[in-house]
């Protein structure tokens, strides 16, 4: 509204008489409706009689003294609109606090289960009731007496004589709406013989029997037959663990088991006349089968012809850290890897679904233990597995808390799958993992903060007691960074998408990052990153400085491209000459206290780009500054990934190896270099080298033992029929050594080939 020096009579007046017609009216400040449920329509009004101008808390916005807002749409939430106004001779209203309106959001009641099961019975068979209503408060039967609760079970019972009846019930909402469910059990008198003497057997895929003793391997798809004498319309199959897990006129159920451990299977035969007994449970044993990767590739642009990445993931990113840990208390090693869930296949076509697994070394018995499964991406409810996701960013990180438990953080990936938290049933053990997300994020209420990736959880000196931190980022515009603190939602680091790497040493958390969002370059566009930044804490991530010891919380997030936090410029302007593309390796807080970060600058953003220049570069944060040192100049490609050591005199790097390995895909051959009498030497390690094979993404362990230092992979970049397995590697001080691509038990790792 554009308000004059000299208003006119009839401007006065007007205005006179809207602020009378004001205050003739009655107050108003409310949601209507205030309560309602997920996406239905709320409006906000309000009318302030005697106000000139209103704002919203916070705001210096000035709205008119009433009016509507809406409608709005909102998911689940619990919301305080609070305002306060201004009268013409600028006195606030009220006179302290501010005007307040509350609206509820509650989801709609959803009926999960509802039901007699088996819903139709015979005469004297036994039927039970289950209900499961979501988003409810209580439920009550016939709608009157106690609560019987949102979910449950009552039976079995059976009963004598035949006919329908109808269970019903009401349940109130969160918001006091109530609303009724009903549910038919069936009784009839068998009109024939029931089926008699049902069967279970256990077969591989093929159709073919095994021994008593035979173990089954997780991930391999497997077959139960059923059968039984008599006149037979379906077949009811039970697993032990889940209950029903078939219903059919099928006598084959196929299924591919993802979780170790014993399996029981039993059916029961129905006709006409209803359900044979139950056949005797036939039990198999279904086990991981030793440490292997996933081959997973992308493309560097959209016409599918150069590929940006391929290879074995198994260990990938190096965004996803720590992977392994010591643990002393037991002198063992645990970490967490990626493996393909499914049939095998040489075809690129067929893919294998990603499990995230952990396994661990014994230093006192020097072998391999067995690994287990953590969780399978894909997998529905029912165990199968419904769709596919072979993307390795949805690898893991691992971390040991203070009292031994190891905690497995989950990647989640862009804005479709969330981050989740799993944490062992018994400390200093691998055998079993449950999922604590909700626990673990009770403070995340919208799914979308939920939607984390690039997992960074270090275990640190937080308020005077050890406690875990989450480095992370999220997809809200591009890859930007995060920090979750103890018992705190996320807050953001630094705008715009960077990529990062972080390490932790009692109080000190140290970040480095990238960014993606320099020049005219999108946020989202990842393959723009360049230019180096650093920042650190003291106090476990609680307060943030810079290089200089600069404070940097008032300033939270950062800009983009902060002056602050750069140590190093490395884009000048779009498309000059002087540019370099920065690609992040490692990080480490040494013993001295000074910091190494180690990372590849390519003169290109595409890795198949052979002839584009290469460094891999150390630098090194001391009292006295930073100071960069390239080590190699013979970096093949932007993802060849490795690490630092030692206080920065000691690097594993894959490097590109004329003869051996594939020039234009990640990795290659796996050097050690030392620097010694201030230069670097560089030894070969020796590992089973097939033509064309790459080794890459070579990562070490926290607090690490010499005979179990850091663990690789190897593959085929371009994954052909005829491609040998996803092997995976561990460094034993002196050689190279391949895992066991099956085991059913503990094992050493071997120095040689396995295939």
């Amino acid at each position: 509204m554009k308000v004059l020096n000299k208003p006119t009579m009839t401007m006065g007046i007007g205005l006179l008489c809207s602020l009378f017609s004001m205050q003739s009216q009655a107050f108003t400040f409310e949601w209507r409706p205030a309560e309602m449920y997920e996406q239905e329509p709320t409006t906000f009004h309000w009318n302030v009689p005697g106000a000139k101008n209103c704002y919203q808390k916070g705001s210096t916005s000035p709205r008119a003294p009433f009016g509507t807002s809406g409608p709005y749409r909102y998911n689940e939430s619990i919301y305080t609109t609070q305002w306060y106004c201004k009268d013409v001779n600028g006195n606030r209203m009220p006179g302290s606090g501010y005007y307040e309106a509350t609206r509820k959001v509650v989801k709609h009641p959803i009926k999960r289960t509802f039901a007699w099961s088996p819903s139709s019975v015979n005469v004297g068979e036994p039927t039970t009731f289950y209900w499961n209503i979501e988003n409810v408060a209580a439920c009550y039967k016939d709608g009157t007496g106690s609560n019987r609760g949102t979910s449950g079970s009552s039976g079995p019972w059976a009963y004598t004589n035949p006919g329908t009846a109808t269970t019903r019930w009401s349940c109130i909402d969160n918001i006091g709406n109530y609303h009724w469910y009903t549910a038919e059990r069936t009784v009839v008198t068998a009109p024939v013989s029931l089926p008699t003497n049902p069967k279970v057997q256990i077969l591989d895929i093929a159709g073919n029997d095994q021994k008593d003793n035979h173990v089954f391997e997780t991930g391999r798809q497997f077959q139960v037959r059923m059968s039984a004498n008599g006149t037979v319309d379906s077949y009811e199959l039970t697993e032990e663990k889940r209950g029903i897990i078939q219903n059919s006129s099928a006598n084959v159920y196929t299924n591919m088991i993802t979780n170790s451990g014993e399996h029981c299977y039993k059916v029961r035969a129905k006709n006409l006349s209803g359900y044979s007994v139950y056949s005797p449970a036939v039990c198999k044993q279904f086990d991981n089968s030793g440490y292997n990767g996933i081959h997973y590739k992308q493309y560097f642009s959209a016409s599918q012809q150069a590929i940006k990445y391929s290879g074995n993931f198994a260990t990938y990113t190096a965004k996803h850290r720590p992977l392994a840990i010591y643990d002393a208390s037991k002198n063992k090693t645990f970490f967490t890897y990626g493996s393909g869930i499914g049939e095998e296949s040489t075809s690129e076509s067929t893919k294998r679904t990603l499990g995230i697994f952990v396994g661990c070394f014994d230093h006192v018995t020097d072998e391999l233990c067995v690994p287990k499964v953590v969780t399978v991406k894909g997998m529905n409810a029912d165990g199968r597995i419904g769709s596919i996701v072979d993307d390795p960013h949805d690898n893991a990180a691992l971390l040991i808390d203070q009292s031994g438990y190891l905690w497995v953080y989950v990647s989640g990936r862009s804005r479709m799958r969330e981050m989740e938290v799993y944490k062992s049933e018994s400390p200093h053990d691998h055998s079993k993992f449950v999922n604590v997300t909700d626990d673990e994020f009770k403070e995340l209420m919208d799914t979308r903060e939920r939607m984390m990736s690039y997992p960074q959880p270090w275990l640190v000196e937080y308020e005077e007691k050890l406690q875990k931190v989450l480095i992370h980022n999220q997809y809200t515009n591009g890859r930007e960074l995060y920090i979750k603190l103890p018992g705190q939602k996320s807050t953001k680091l630094v705008s715009g998408g960077h990529y990062a790497v972080s390490h932790a040493k009692g109080k000190r958390l140290v970040v480095a990052y990238n960014s993606h969002g320099l020049g005219n370059s999108n946020p989202a566009h990842v393959d723009s990153r360049s230019n180096l930044y650093f920042m650190e804490s003291n106090d476990g991530g609680k307060t943030w400085m810079n290089s200089n010891g600069m404070s940097l919380d008032s300033k939270f997030p950062l800009v983009t491209d902060s002056d602050d936090t750069r140590i190093m410029r490395y884009f000048f302007a779009e498309n000059d000459p002087k540019n370099w593309y920065i690609y992040l390796k490692d990080i480490k807080i040494n013993i001295d206290g000074t910091i190494n970060v180690l990372y590849v600058a390519s003169k290109s953003a595409d890795p198949t780009n052979t002839s584009a220049r290469r460094e891999l570069v150390l630098a090194t944060k001391s009292d006295s500054g930073w100071f960069f040192n390239t080590v190699r100049t013979d970096i093949n490609h932007n993802y060849s990934t490795g690490f630092v050591a030692d206080g920065g005199k000691r690097i594993v790097f894959p490097v590109y190896k004329p003869g051996t390995n594939k020039q234009q895909f990640a990795g290659g051959t796996v050097y050690i270099g030392t620097f010694k009498n201030s230069s670097w030497g560089w030894s070969e390690l020796t590992a089973c080298q097939y033509p064309g094979q790459n080794h890459n993404y070579v990562r070490d362990v926290i607090n690490g033992k010499p005979d179990f230092e850091f663990f690789w992979g190897q593959a085929d970049g371009e994954f052909k029929a005829n491609s040998p397995k996803l092997d995976m590697y561990y460094f034993d001080g002196s050689d190279a050594r391949v895992m066991p691509y099956e085991m059913h038990s503990s094992s050493p790792g071997l120095i040689g080939c396995l295939h």
